[in-house]
């Protein structure tokens, strides 16, 4: 779910500053900035694809720093993870998807990091269904979830004023051929459920908000992730030609800096 960030009392100015590219970034503080927050995703992973239906791609972790943190500098660098590259398959058998980068950001005191989703997976649990990727795991390990979609993280995070919290990625959605499952965990939310589907690739997941790429129907690609941190669908069946899976979302970082007046 989304978290707000609330401003303290006292009449500070709020400064929001996004960044949404792959990559490394150099982010250069408010002269006025007393302390700030930050809220960091991981990339998302990219879907698998399958000649029988490819699994959706894990969502990264979503982390919220609020301990009015002190700038160390005029500027801090970090790293926003790349999400997942798409795969394809254009014959028989299975293609693993990618998994997201990690995003890092800050040195010393002021280091945190947001795991990417990992990809879809090339092997089935299930009948047939390809698995979805694991959900980015901020601090605790995976664990299996319902039916054949893919992991989750073991326990939620913490959420206390004024300390760190964070939310761990959903698993993808299962892949195709697992119509004797009656239900899947699917891609977005945690909880989501979508219906099985005997032809159609999985859907991404999300991490804390929003939905993942859709997967796609037989000989139909997967979509991309949009939202940040999120995977991409899983390939359709494949019965000709190339099937793509969807690629996974880049990682964002924003910062919240708090201006004396």
């Amino acid at each position: 779910m989304a978290q707000a960030i609330f401003p303290p009392s006292g009449g500070f100015r709020i400064k929001y500053t996004r960044y949404t590219t792959a990559g490394a970034f150099t982010h250069t503080f408010d002269p006025n900035c007393v302390f700030y927050d930050r809220i960091i995703r991981g990339g998302g992973g990219s879907g698998s694809c399958s000649s029988n239906g490819g699994g959706g791609g894990g969502g990264a972790s979503a982390r919220i720093v609020h301990k009015n943190l002190k700038p160390l500098g005029a500027t801090e660098a970090g790293t926003i993870g790349a999400g997942g590259v798409a795969v394809s398959i254009s014959g028989t058998g299975n293609v693993a998807g990618n998994n997201g980068g990690n995003t890092t950001v800050g040195i010393g005191v002021n280091l945190a990091t947001s795991q990417g989703g990992l990809g879809g997976a090339s092997t089935a649990t299930l009948g047939t269904g390809r698995d979805g990727g694991a959900g980015g795991a901020q601090l605790f390990p995976a664990t299996g979830s319902a039916a054949n979609g893919g992991t989750t993280s073991a326990a939620p995070g913490f959420s206390i004023p004024g300390y760190d919290s964070h939310s761990d990625g959903a698993g993808g959605g299962a892949g195709g051929n697992a119509s004797a499952v009656a239900a899947i965990t699917g891609g977005g939310c945690p909880g989501f459920i979508r219906a099985a589907s005997a032809v159609n690739g999985g859907d991404g997941a999300g991490s804390d908000e929003g939905y993942g790429g859709q997967g796609g129907a037989t000989n139909t690609n997967g979509n991309d992730a949009t939202t940040p941190g999120s995977g991409g669908g899983g390939g359709g069946r494949r019965t000709s030609g190339t099937v793509f899976s969807g690629k996974g979302a880049d990682g964002s970082v924003i910062y919240i800096e708090y201006l004396s007046a």
